[in-house]
């Protein structure tokens, strides 16, 4: 009997050492598991009192677990969370086991978000606690805040936007304002592909989407004008800019902010109708200015240089004689005006239309302005002909020529120049006169000033210029000097 008991406390001894041996074991394994696992484990009494928190949470919030033991969970939570974690913690008190997203305070002073998972803890059939685990959401609650953002902001746009999907370009969303703006009802352009927005034209449908689609690969972005079609079938004008995002959801998608711009584009339209009669309204006064011209170059010529030549003849026919030195001196002083008025006359015609301009042409003539200048002002004055001159249009020569003759005048008055340059190009589709001179310069603001501050002459010029469909270009500053470049296009033969 005595052997029995003892070979019964042997076993049982040995089966409560094998016992010992595998407690200590889970013991460790859970230890281990406790340690390393990338979450924060934690348990806490019925009261919501932290009994245990993980080392992990030492990476999360920066506490050591040491720090949180005692401390009540409610202190550390956000206050905007703690009505949430307060039913939550009732609930899981009372069986029920649902995740709970909140903020909770780290170390830093700052709020970190987390999700917890959690459950009952019962001993002797009585709930005395809960245990849990903490997730850290925090990088994807701040995205999906921004997220949300960028959706209320969306939403509430005044221009119009949507999402389309990149792998197969359907719109993905359409805001209230771009829904509104091509006539569809909420929700009823979601999946459409995107290229039925498109007005028909001269490119198909399909084909001004591909074009949009090859610059989005090649830089990302796209801008420009587009023409639209509504629901209904009537078409308009937008300005669009799409831009390339990865969405959460829809992966790579194309956002598109589009602008109804029909009215600006029916005000260009119609600008550029009024330019272009006022281009032709100005090619045909620019005609009839150099007809003037030439009639009034012509009547100097002929019928008031004439009339002095003959007034000369006739006065030189009646020379009083030496005998009598008054009546002399009154005579050569008659004379004298009747020669500067002829010279005076002739200098007049020329300007107003040289003979050379008529009779060779654009080219001959800037050489003979730049000679004449170099031979009254005493002033340097090179001309330089790129390009065929010759079978330029009458109109456009003479334009040229006096907007050179005014520039190297002001030049002249004004700038005190060393010397002054003529260039002037001719291709198939434009004509380019420019003037420098390396003279005193001026502030280029005054040609916009108010009169009569402004340069009149330079702001005249810029405006025919315009009229004409060119370009006016002005390079000055005060000791800099002056470059005046004018193109204006070559009529059609």
């Amino acid at each position: 009997m005595a052997k029995r008991n003892d070979d019964c406390a042997d076993r049982l001894g040995e089966r409560i050492g094998q016992v010992c041996a595998d407690l200590r074991t889970t013991q460790e394994a859970y230890r281990d598991l406790v340690e390393n696992i990338n979450d924060v484990i934690f348990t806490t009494d019925a009261d919501g009192t932290l009994t245990f928190v993980s080392p992990q949470v030492r990476q999360y919030l920066g506490f050591d677990p040491r720090e949180l033991a005692g401390r009540r969970l409610a202190d550390l939570v956000h206050p905007d969370d703690l009505p949430i974690v307060q039913q939550a913690f009732a609930n899981v008190m009372g069986g029920e086991l649902r995740p709970s997203d909140f903020r909770i305070l780290a170390k830093s002073g700052q709020y970190h978000w987390i999700r917890t998972s959690s459950r009952p803890v019962v001993r002797d059939g009585r709930v005395v606690g809960i245990s849990g685990v903490a997730v850290d959401v925090h990088e994807r609650k701040l995205a999906e805040e921004t997220l949300r953002l960028h959706s209320v902001i969306l939403e509430n746009m005044a221009e119009g936007t949507m999402l389309v999907r990149a792998s197969d370009q359907t719109i993905a969303h359409a805001n209230p304002a771009f829904e509104r703006m091509f006539g569809y009802g909420p929700g009823e352009m979601v999946g459409m592909q995107v290229s039925l927005l498109n007005a028909p034209g001269e490119s198909s449908r399909r084909a001004v989407t591909r074009e949009i689609i090859a610059v989005l690969e090649a830089t990302g972005r796209w801008q420009g004008i587009l023409r639209n079609v509504r629901k209904d079938g009537s078409t308009f004008w937008c300005s669009a800019t799409v831009s390339t995002f990865d969405h959460p959801l829809h992966g790579r998608v194309w956002v598109a902010v589009h602008s109804d711009v029909t009215e600006q584009k029916k005000a260009e339209e119609e600008l550029q109708t009024q330019q272009a009669k006022l281009r032709a309204l100005t090619a045909r006064l620019e005609t009839a200015v150099v007809r003037e011209r030439q009639q009034i170059a012509a009547d100097l010529h002929d019928q008031v240089g004439q009339v002095l030549g003959l007034a000369r003849l006739e006065i030189s026919t009646i020379a009083p004689p030496r005998s009598q030195p008054e009546q002399l001196a009154t005579w050569r002083n008659a004379r004298r005006h009747i020669d500067q008025a002829i010279r005076f006359t002739r200098t007049l015609s020329a300007e107003l239309h040289p003979p050379v301009l008529q009779q060779l042409g654009i080219g001959p003539a800037l050489r003979w302005l730049a000679r004449e200048t170099s031979g009254k002002a005493g002033i340097p004055v090179s001309c330089r002909i790129v390009g065929p001159a010759a079978g330029l249009d009458g109109g456009t020569a003479s334009y040229i020529y006096h907007a050179a003759q005014e520039l190297v005048r002001n030049a002249v008055r004004h700038a005190r120049p060393g010397r002054i340059s003529i260039t002037f190009r001719r291709d198939a589709r434009t004509v380019r006169l420019r003037v420098r001179d390396d003279g005193a310069g001026f502030d280029a603001s005054r040609v916009d000033r108010p009169a009569p501050a402004r340069s009149f002459g330079l702001f005249s010029l810029r405006e025919r210029t315009a009229a004409m469909g060119g370009s006016f270009a002005l390079d000055t500053a005060p000791g800099k000097g002056t470059s005046v470049e004018i193109t204006v296009p070559v009529p059609p033969s």
